[in-house]
């Protein structure tokens, strides 16, 4: 067991691991210290930056596509009244 929490606290990288002679108790590494969740947090603050840009991109290029549609269309209108 104590190799086993050594072993686990090497591979985290736990800056206050213990040696395989003293283990660390379990709850020194939850609350504060705990750096699980921080890389989880930043790429879902990541993503929402990124979806946020997405929509604003697309929203600018909805109205341009709106007024080529319309010119095709006024265009096509035209066109039809003239072969009638």
């Amino acid at each position: 067991m104590r190799v086993k929490q050594y072993l686990l606290d090497f591979w985290r990288g736990d800056q206050q691991a213990a040696t395989p002679e003293t283990p660390s108790r379990p709850e020194e590494h939850r609350g504060w210290r705990s750096e699980h969740g921080q890389s989880l947090v930043e790429y879902c603050i990541l993503l929402t930056w990124t979806c946020l840009a997405m929509m604003a991109m697309i929203n600018a290029a909805a109205g341009n596509t709106k007024k080529v549609w319309t010119v095709a269309n006024q265009d096509l209108s035209t066109a039809n009244t003239t072969a009638s």
